[in-house]
């Protein structure tokens, strides 16, 4: 998992947190992962409480 600061994407298609569904805006911190979905970090942190695979395509997170 990479955490980083979102920077302006190409294209017009805003971003959003399929946990909570808010709109991830730029420079915001956001948490992406190997499979390159892209969470905010507050949700993701919960998420992966409970969870260690991706909540979009269920692939399982390597150990930390």
């Amino acid at each position: 998992m990479e955490q980083q600061p979102l920077e302006e994407g190409k294209g017009s298609e805003a971003m959003m947190c399929s946990i909570c569904l808010a709109e991830l805006l730029v420079g915001s911190q956001a948490t992406r992962f190997p499979c390159s979905h892209l969470y905010d970090e507050g949700c993701i942190m919960k998420w992966l409480g409970r969870s260690n695979t991706c909540p979009m395509c269920r692939q399982i997170l390597p150990n930390m």
